[in-house]
């Protein structure tokens, strides 16, 4: 999401510091924002994300992420580092790059000795408001709303005015959000997909 971002797009490597709460209903929180008259960024639109990893998953012991997202049309190739999370706030350094086809992308990914560690898929709609960037997402495992800003200060002040409940904000990532959900309700697959999951909440 750095693409939306006006210091981003002069520099192609900075610090990603967001708060991700979750939410009872991404459509009701899309029309409240939209009743805000706030800048909407990106409609609801589809993303599709793949993490690679080597097989002994060097990248994940040393809190790094490399993925490729699909989204309207568009792919793009990302490198994460956290460097620490912090009273429900994430501070990640964040380099990302668009490209062409995301076919040939996997593959020399694959070449070069990655392998699909994690897929998920999700529905984002983005708003802007004053300095921050607001993130409304549907998942497979439930609705979040991500706060993304400069610092802290900004970040607490924004879900205050939104009426968010801090003590219940996360730096967890949806990787991880998925783990522990598939722990609690003993589903075994590994990607978080609206199919896979609707189809084991049938039977659940």
């Amino acid at each position: 999401m750095k693409e939306m971002n006006d210091f981003s797009k002069k520099n192609p490597s900075y610090r990603e510091i967001e708060a991700k709460f979750p939410i009872h209903d991404a459509v009701e929180w899309i029309a409240r924002l939209d009743a805000l008259s706030l800048i909407c960024e990106q409609k609801n639109s589809h993303e599709m994300n793949i993490r690679f990893d080597t097989a002994e998953r060097i990248l994940s012991a040393t809190h790094r992420v490399l993925r490729l997202r699909t989204e309207n049309g568009t792919a793009t190739l990302t490198y994460k580092c956290a460097e620490k999370a912090q009273d429900g706030i994430a501070y990640r350094e964040e380099i990302e790059t668009h490209v062409s086809d995301e076919k040939h992308m996997q593959q020399i990914l694959e070449r070069l000795g990655f392998e699909v560690y994690f897929i998920y898929e999700k529905y984002r709609s983005v708003f802007r408001f004053d300095d921050v960037l607001l993130m409304v997402d549907h998942t497979p495992i439930g609705d979040y709303l991500e706060i993304e800003g400069p610092d802290e200060k900004t970040i607490r002040d924004h879900a205050d005015k939104l009426g968010l409940d801090w003590k219940t904000s996360t730096a967890k990532s949806y990787q991880r959000l998925f783990k522990e959900w598939a722990v609690k309700v003993h589903f075994s697959g590994r990607d978080m997909l609206f199919k896979d999951i609707q189809e084991f909440q049938r039977t659940y």
